[in-house]
């Protein structure tokens, strides 16, 4: 067994584990928030993520397909699909099949979709509450603190999600 020199730096598995568990237990929590601001407006933090993400491909003049949703959103395709299929049946997307017989499928944002994202975007949203409670400068150096970390894990993954 090659021994490991182990980098100052480097946390404890101890240390590592908590603050691994803080991030999750946040994220977890903001997801909770986040569903439950939304739901008055008949969708999911999952589904309006997807919205966000597609109405900015279209802006972008990008084809949104579902594997780009699954790569921005950095979720399993089978996922992306199965919550396009409900967001279809709710008359949020429509999923144009190609007719050349290939496989392929664009996502459209329906009238309904932009309506729901433009209501959202009207309110105050828990994640400023959230934020606020830090300072300008504390928002600004967590953004450095997980900017870096998200580097780091994608290097570790030897991938890179695109950033929204």
């Amino acid at each position: 067994m090659v021994s490991r020199t182990r980098d100052k730096t480097e946390p404890s598995q101890a240390d590592a584990f908590r603050v691994w568990a803080v991030m999750g237990q946040v994220n977890d929590g903001l997801v909770r928030i986040r569903d439950k601001e939304v739901r008055p407006l008949g969708v999911s933090a999952a589904q309006i993520a997807l919205l966000q993400v597609l109405l900015t491909m279209h802006r972008r003049g990008m084809p949104a397909r579902p594997s780009e949703l699954s790569r921005w959103l950095y979720r399993e395709h089978s996922t992306i699909m199965s919550l396009l299929s409900r967001m279809e049946k709710d008359g949020l997307v429509r999923l144009v099949r190609s007719s050349s017989g290939k496989r392929q499928v664009l996502v459209e944002a329906t009238d309904k979709a932009r309506e729901v994202t433009r209501l959202d975007m009207e309110r105050t949203m828990a994640m400023q509450k959230v934020l606020g409670r830090l300072s300008v400068r504390e928002r600004s150096q967590l953004e450095s603190i997980l900017e870096k970390l998200r580097k780091a894990t994608f290097e570790e993954l030897s991938e890179e999600p695109p950033y929204p």
